[in-house]
């Protein structure tokens, strides 16, 4: 089995990735607003919301 280099993604968008065939559709909804309305502080959470964000557009 080949092993994909994660080099020139950043971990955040690749575990997006993963998480998104993973989380129900709704999940993603309520993170998606949640970050719109700020309620996400932390900086690791805002760029993994992020990430799920453009993966559904």
């Amino acid at each position: 089995m080949a092993s994909r280099s994660t080099s020139t993604r950043p971990e955040s968008q690749v575990l997006a990735e993963v998480l998104s065939h993973m989380i129900p559709a709704e999940v993603l909804r309520n993170l998606d607003s949640a970050e719109r309305r700020g309620q996400v502080v932390d900086k690791r959470d805002k760029e993994f919301c992020s990430s799920l964000s453009r993966l559904k557009r």
